[in-house]
């Protein structure tokens, strides 16, 4: 076997081995300012549903039985969770991305073992 060739497959998977890990660690430092942004939208919500459901029972007096249509209806409430659901979409496919560039990782370093196994019992 040509030993040149081998080094440098072997060099070419551990690069690709480095850039899968760099790409999960970026990843992985996106997840607390993500998670960050879905905490506070949905403390926003939580707290600007509860003043629209305070305000519809108390100064409209609309019935009880309505009151959650009539705030699921708000335009600012609906924006809130439209940002709020971008805010989880995101999170979801940056955790997804996560498992990806693991996984890639996992199968660079399988193959680094089975080629260099090969070369092992070559030699």
């Amino acid at each position: 076997m040509d030993e040149r060739f081998l080094f440098e497959d072997g060099a070419d998977l551990q690069t690709q081995l480095q850039d899968a890990l760099v790409s999960a660690y970026s990843c992985i430092n996106e997840m607390v300012p993500l998670k960050e942004r879905v905490c506070a939208l949905t403390r926003d919500y939580k707290v600007r549903r509860a003043e629209l459901t305070v305000a519809e029972r108390e100064e409209r007096k609309t019935p009880v039985s309505m009151i959650d249509a009539v705030v699921r209806g708000n335009p600012e409430l609906a924006d809130i969770e439209y940002e709020l659901s971008l805010a989880d979409a995101a999170f979801d496919a940056n955790y997804e991305a996560i498992l990806f560039h693991k996984k890639r990782a996992d199968s660079i370093r399988d193959q680094i073992g089975r080629e260099w196994a090969d070369v092992r019992n070559a030699m």
